[in-house]
């Protein structure tokens, strides 16, 4: 019984997220590849409503875990279900007793749902029927989905639990001595029970919402699990479709490490001929101009005011042909001598992050600054995070993808010292939002990862290749890669594109000689 809440559409034309709310019943018998799944899917919130004794009986696999918040809510003292005893007459009896005397856990429920990052969640019981019915039907109340779309949701129980569940039930309430032919009457889930107990809020409270702010529900946590399970890009028409938009198309480009005169080489390369070659290869293939070419970082490779000057040339015949260029810092930039030649701030500071939002259409576009300054490892900062959580707290009507330099998940390669150090922070910060996608660079490979339920694209950059299969020392090589994302119908793709060139080592560095540059000397805010 243990299903997601997503795809419902609301009242009012949206529909719930999907793989944002799960809803279970014990799952005191998940193996370890089980967890691992639900881990890497995003989970970061287990809700068990159950009562100690259930407890004890049969632990939750995720009560000691590092890797998902656990709460413990016991929803009411004892559950029938298991011994027979002073049974409610019926199940509407129990539902209200729950709505009527058991306020303060319900605000518990809510306030641990509230809480920044918390979902994507699961709310789970013995059954996940009773507890975790009455939970997830406030809970969608709250997101906005109609009344007989949630009694529908409740009712799905029924199904689901018939067979091996019910007979083990009927076996231990036998075993304990009670008396079946009244606790039979207590295993099923009608949809006119759930319509009746919504019904009943109602009629006393005025609808779900007046209900939770009755019982002490503040209205800050009612509005923070209303954003995150809510997908407002939806129409009316669909029961969670997103609309239909033509198709957005992005070039991401990143680690060009331009330098600063036509006879500099990297490694040998002529960087900036291999960024030339790229973008000529992508108008001769018709994808240029067209596309909105985003560049993720390490644009310079010492951050020397002439390398920008020589970046800026290309920059603005790209926009002269009328193609959208976004760029993004990385660890080989600068951020003042970035700021001075290609946006014209000749007084800025080093200190001050360069993020932005740019839009397309309905699709928006997060570019972020993990460059930290003097080491090669990525930051984004109080302040950065602060901006955009506000940013994400109104959706895109398309969705928003972030660019960042620094991946925020597991290199492939590069040593874990020289990636985000926030990297969890963000993670829990998209949860729950309208974030599609991620798109970065730094490591030097085409690599994908999940940041809790987001896509993370890297890609490898033009100037060169990281030999990822050597395990001693960084070996570059002569080739590059690209990735042409396109985003459509509120997600994204990505297609990563090899540039074969000869693939020969180019150089080799030991992980102790690697040292950012040292140009800057401000101290970061």
């Amino acid at each position: 019984n243990l299903r997601d809440t997503g795809g419902y559409a609301t009242e009012d034309g949206a529909a719930t997220r999907w793989r944002v709310l799960l809803r279970g019943d014990s799952i005191h018998r998940l193996t370890e590849a089980g967890q691992a799944e639900l881990v890497a899917a995003g989970l970061h919130t287990v809700v068990d409503l159950r009562r100690d004794t259930e407890l004890v009986q049969a632990p939750n696999v995720f009560a000691v875990s590092e890797a998902v918040h656990y709460v413990h809510v016991p929803l009411i003292e004892r559950v029938p279900h298991e011994t027979g005893e002073t049974l409610p007459r019926t199940l509407a009896g129990i539902y209200e007793g729950i709505i009527a005397a058991s306020h303060e856990r319900i605000r518990d429920v809510f306030a641990a749902l509230a809480e920044l990052g918390a979902f994507p969640a699961l709310v789970h019981c013995t059954a996940g029927k009773d507890r975790t019915g009455i939970i997830v039907a406030l809970l969608l109340g709250v997101a906005g989905v109609p009344t007989d779309t949630i009694v529908a949701d409740y009712a799905l129980s029924e199904s689901l639990l018939a067979g091996e569940w019910v007979a083990s039930i009927r076996e231990r309430v036998l075993a304990n001595g009670g008396d079946w032919s009244r606790m039979e009457a207590l295993m099923g889930s009608p949809a006119v029970l759930m319509q009746h107990t919504l019904d009943d809020i109602a009629a006393r409270y005025g609808g779900v919402l007046p209900y939770l702010l009755a019982i002490g529900v503040p209205q800050e946590h009612l509005d923070a699990i209303r954003s995150a399970l809510r997908d407002d890009r939806t129409t009316p028409e669909g029961a969670g479709e997103t609309p239909r938009t033509a198709a957005t198309t992005l070039v991401h480009l990143t680690d060009t490490h331009i330098q600063p005169t036509d006879e500099s080489r990297l490694f040998g390369i002529d960087t900036m001929a291999m960024l030339r070659d790229t973008l000529d290869l992508l108008r001769e293939r018709g994808v240029l101009p067209g596309a909105t070419v985003v560049i993720s970082g390490d644009l310079v490779h010492d951050g020397e005011m002439e390398s920008y000057a020589r970046l800026r040339v290309l920059i603005d015949e790209l926009r002269a042909e009328g193609i959208t260029v976004l760029l993004a810092l990385g660890n080989h930039d600068d951020r003042a001598h970035f700021r001075a030649v290609m946006l014209d701030e000749p007084d800025s500071d080093s200190a001050t992050k360069y993020h932005y939002t740019h839009m397309i259409g309905g699709l928006r576009l997060v570019v972020l600054d993990s460059h930290e300054i003097g080491t090669h490892a990525g930051k984004l900062g109080a302040a950065q995070l602060t901006w955009l959580r506000d940013e994400l707290a109104t959706p895109a009507p398309e969705g928003t993808v972030i660019v960042v330099h620094h991946p925020p998940t597991t290199p492939p390669r590069s040593p874990s010292s020289q990636m985000l150090d926030d990297k969890d922070t963000l993670r829990d910060m998209i949860a729950g939002t309208d974030v599609i996608g991620i798109v970065a660079g730094h490591t030097h490979v085409a690599a994908v990862a999940m940041v809790g339920t987001v896509p993370c694209i890297s890609a490898p950059g033009t100037a060169f290749l990281l030999d990822v299969t050597v395990s001693d020392a960084f070996r570059f090589l002569d080739g590059g890669g690209i990735t042409l994302i396109t985003v459509a119908d509120g997600a994204m793709t990505a297609k990563p594109f090899a540039l074969l060139r000869s693939g020969q080592e180019a150089y080799r560095y030991r992980p102790d000689e690697l040292a950012a540059h040292p140009p800057e000397t401000a101290t970061p805010a």
